[in-house]
C-alpha cells in the first residue's frame, strides 16, 4: 500500500440539529426523503431544557438575523419572532443520523471520527494516485450529498484544528490549507476558532489577545506556566502543531489496510456497529481491488467505554468480497458481549495477498462456487471449532477398521491443493495450486459395530437382517482372515465386503471367539471436501 500523506479533513453540516429535524419530517411527507428544505429560509430553533432554563442550542440564519443566538434563553427568543418554529433537542436522533452519515463518508476516507453533532474528522491522505486532494474533497461532498446533506462544508489541512477552521469559512464550501501553512492560515483568525473552553477564551481576551497569531507569538514556557495544560495545548494548535488525533484509537495514521469509524454517540447494541461494518468493508474492498489484492484475514476492534473487544475473521481463501466478509464478521460478532457502550469500530486487514482466480473450462460443467464453499466451511469452523471440518487420511494399523482417521482441514491449503487457482497478478497465469486431485470413494464407519443376523446359504452369507427385515446379498467379497494386536487388544476375525439388492454397502466381520457375527456397516460420505462421492 502506498504511504499516505499526513493530511486531515473536517466535514460539517451547517445547522445539523435543525437539518436533522427537517429531514425527519421530510421523510414522512411527499418531499424526497433525505433532501429537506433549506434551513436558512425560515426562522427555526432547537431548544434544550424546560421552563425558564430552556436555552437555544441551534438557530437558522433567518433566526440569527432576527437577533436569536445560541445560548439565549428560549423565552427571549420567542419574544423576538412571533411565528418562531422550534424543536426539542434530541441526541438520539442526531446520533442515528450521524451514524448514517459516518457510514456514507467511509466511501471517501477509511478513517472517520466524530467531531461534534453533524461534524466528522476524516483522513484525507492516500489520494495521490486518485486525483489528489481536489478529488478527495469532491468525493467527501458527494458522499454527504448522497446521504442527503447538500450543504456540507469541508476543510483540509495538516492538523485537525486548522481543518476545522477551514470548514467554518462562510465564503467557501470547501477550502484546502496548503501543506505546512496551518500557522499562517490560523494567524489572522479570531481565537474562537480554537476548540478551547469558554473560561480559557475569556482569559485570553482579558489578556488583550484577539487573534490566533497573537497567541502563537507568545513564548511556550510562559504560556504553560500562566495558562496551564489547556493553554499550552491551545498554543501548540495556534502554531500549527498537532499532538495526535483525539478519539478512541491510539494512532491517527495507520500503516497497512484499515478502516475505522467513530460513532456519533455511545451505543449499547451491535446493530449500529454492523451497519458501519458494511461501509468499512466496502472501503477496504475498493482499496484492495485497486491494487489487485485480497485479504487473508481481518481484525475487528470495537472500542467501548470499558475497554476494547477484539475478534478475528479468517476466510478459507483470500477474498475481498464484501458479502463473504460481512457474513463471516456477523458470525463472529453474533455472540460477542461488549464490556461497555461502544464508541467506535475498526477493521484491519491482517495480510493482503495477490488475488487468486479459478481457471474454468468452457466445455465442462461448472464446479461449485469456491467462494461460497469457503464461506460455508469457514462458518462451520467458526461456529463448531477447527475440528468440525475434516478429511480422511490413511493411518498405519494392523486392524483394518483403524487404518484411516479423520484429520482437521486447513481450508486454505486444501482449496489451493484441490483446485487450479491462478495468481491474479501473474503475467503467464501459472497455476498456484497443484492441480485437481482424483477423488476416491470415501465411506464412513459407524461409530461402533452393530450386531446383525446373517443367514448362511451354501456356507456363505446369503442375507442379512437390517432395520426393516432381511436383505438378500447381491455381491460378496471374502472372507479375509486377519488377526493381531496380541500386545494390547487381540483380535481374530473374518472380514466380508458385501452389497445387498437394496443398495446397502456393508463391511461385516465374524469373530469366532464370540460366535456372534457383528457387522461394520458403511454408508457413503455425501460431501467429502472437493466433490461428490461415487458408489462402488
Amino acid at each position: 500500500m502506498s504511504p499516505r500523506t499526513h493530511r486531515v479533513a473536517h466535514l460539517r453540516i451547517p445547522d445539523f440539529p435543525i437539518v436533522a429535524h427537517l429531514r425527519t419530517e421530510a421523510g414522512g411527507s411527499e418531499s424526497p426523503p433525505g433532501i429537506p428544505e433549506s434551513p436558512s429560509l425560515t426562522p427555526n430553533i432547537v431548544v434544550r431544557g424546560e421552563g425558564a432554563r430552556a436555552e437555544v442550542m441551534a438557530a437558522t440564519p433567518a433566526a440569527r438575523q432576527a437577533g436569536i443566538a445560541v445560548g439565549m434563553r428560549a423565552a427571549d427568543a420567542r419574544g423576538l419572532i412571533a411565528d418562531l418554529r422550534e424543536w426539542t433537542w434530541s441526541p438520539a436522533l442526531y446520533d442515528e443520523l450521524g451514524t448514517e452519515l459516518a457510514a456514507a463518508l467511509l466511501a471517501a476516507s477509511p478513517l472517520v471520527s466524530r467531531a461534534g453533532p453533524g461534524a466528522f474528522r476524516l483522513d484525507a491522505g492516500g489520494w495521490d494516485r486518485r486525483g489528489g486532494e481536489e478529488a478527495f474533497v469532491e468525493a467527501a461532498r458527494a458522499a454527504a450529498l448522497a446521504a442527503g446533506y447538500p450543504e456540507a462544508r469541508v476543510g483540509v489541512a495538516d492538523t485537525p484544528v486548522a481543518a476545522r477552521a477551514a470548514a467554518w469559512l462562510r465564503e467557501r464550501a470547501a477550502y484546502r490549507v496548503p501543506p505546512g501553512g496551518d500557522a499562517d492560515f490560523l494567524a489572522k483568525r479570531p481565537l474562537s476558532v480554537l476548540p478551547v473552553s469558554a473560561d480559557l477564551l475569556e482569559l485570553l481576551e482579558a489578556l488583550g489577545l484577539e487573534t490566533v497569531g497573537e497567541l502563537a507569538a507568545l513564548e511556550a514556557g510562559e504560556v504553560e506556566s500562566r495558562l496551564g495544560r489547556e493553554g499550552a495545548r491551545a498554543h501548540r494548535w495556534a502554531r500549527g502543531l498537532d499532538d495526535g488525533r483525539e478519539g478512541p484509537f491510539p494512532r491517527r495514521h495507520q500503516e497497512g489496510w484499515a478502516a475505522e469509524v467513530e460513532l456519533p454517540g455511545p451505543v449499547e447494541r451491535l446493530e449500529p456497529l454492523l451497519f458501519l461494518l458494511k461501509s468499512c468493508l466496502d472501503n477496504l474492498s475498493t482499496a484492495l481491488a485497486a491494487e489487485g489484492l485480497c485479504a487473508r484475514g481481518l481484525r475487528l476492534t470495537i472500542e467501548t467505554e470499558e475497554g476494547s473487544a477484539r475478534k478475528r475473521v479468517r476466510p478459507a481463501r483470500p477474498t475481498r468480497q464484501v458479502a463473504m466478509l460481512l457474513s463471516l464478521s456477523r458470525g463472529v460478532l453474533g455472540d460477542l458481549r461488549l464490556p461497555g457502550r461502544a464508541l467506535a469500530i475498526r477493521v484491519e486487514v491482517e495480510e493482503a495477498v495477490p488475488a487468486l482466480a479459478e481457471q474454468i473450462d468452457l466445455f465442462e460443467a461448472a464446479r461449485p462456487d469456491p467462494d461460497a464453499l469457503a464461506t460455508a466451511l469457514t462458518r462451520l469452523q467458526g461456529r463448531w471449532g477447527p475440528e468440525s471440518v475434516v478429511r480422511p487420511i490413511p493411518f498405519a494399523s494392523h486392524r483394518p477398521e483403524r487404518q484411516g482417521r479423520w484429520e482437521p482441514v486447513d481450508l486454505m491449503k486444501e482449496i489451493r491443493r484441490r483446485g487450479p487457482l491462478l495468481d491474479g497478478n501473474s503475467a503467464k497465469g501459472e497455476e498456484a495450486g497443484e492441480g485437481p486431485v482424483a477423488l476416491a470413494l470415501v465411506l464412513r464407519l459407524w461409530p461402533r459395530p452393530r450386531p446383525i443376523e446373517v443367514r448362511i446359504d451354501g456356507g456363505r452369507p446369503g442375507a442379512v437382517a437390517l432395520d426393516d427385515g432381511w436383505r438378500t446379498v447381491r455381491a460378496l467379497q471374502g472372507p479375509e482372515r486377519l488377526s493381531g494386536d496380541w500386545w494390547e487388544d487381540e483380535y481374530r476375525r473374518e472380514y466380508y465386503r458385501l452389497s445387498t439388492e437394496a443398495g446397502d454397502l456393508l463391511w461385516v466381520f465374524w469373530d469366532p471367539r464370540t460366535r456372534v457375527p457383528p457387522a461394520l456397516p458403511r454408508t457413503p460420505n455425501s460431501l467429502p471436501l472437493g466433490g461428490l462421492s461415487s458408489i462402488f
